[in-house]
């Protein structure tokens, strides 16, 4: 009985042989001679497909300073505490012929927590510890807001969407960085 290698396999099937003739010439299975032959296609597979990439030189490209500028400065428009000068008359506004309990926390808090919860994907819990330290950084504040009192308000919450170009159509993209809107068709075009 003769070994079978796969350098043989290979000069065998140049030859023009197939593999039940090197099986019945070898006195082995066609299995055999397939591992073979499997065994030379994953090689020709791990030469082929991963060529050397071209490294891109990203320092033309982009400005890093300003890059980075704009993410920091993402940061600071979110957290704008000039929206809480009015805190009191806010809240006298709200309260004027309310029955029942008073409120503690203008529609203008709830809506930047409310904000924060859905930027930040935030559990109630954590929006509550988040509260406690902002309140330290608002005057007006007395005590900061309990989950249950902040679910209870996102739900009385009226938000209105704007649209911004009133007579053409938006659309609204999800993927996994996120949310986009963009005009017809762009997201698409993009894609």
């Amino acid at each position: 009985m003769a070994v079978l290698i796969t350098n043989m396999v290979v000069e065998l099937l140049k030859k023009g042989k197939t593999a039940q003739e090197i099986a019945t010439e070898y006195k082995i299975t066609r299995q055999g001679v397939y591992y073979h032959i499997d065994k030379l296609n994953k090689e020709k597979k791990n030469t082929e497909s991963y060529p050397d990439k071209p490294k891109i030189n990203y320092n033309p490209t982009y400005n890093w300073s300003i890059y980075n500028d704009g993410l920091v400065k993402r940061g600071e428009i979110i957290f704008d505490f000039d929206q809480f000068k009015n805190w009191d008359k806010e809240l006298e506004l709200m309260n004027k012929n309310k029955v029942g309990r008073q409120y503690q926390y203008p529609d203008s808090y709830i809506k930047f927590l409310a904000n924060l919860k859905s930027i930040f994907q935030i559990d109630y819990r954590t929006l509550q510890g988040i509260s406690n330290r902002i309140v330290v950084l608002i005057p007006h504040a007395k005590a900061s807001a309990d989950y249950t009192t902040l679910q209870k308000r996102f739900l009385k919450l009226e938000i209105k969407l704007e649209v911004y170009e009133e007579n053409k159509k938006q659309e609204i993209a999800g993927d996994s960085s996120g949310l986009k809107t963009s005009k017809r068709g762009e997201y698409r075009m993009n894609k």
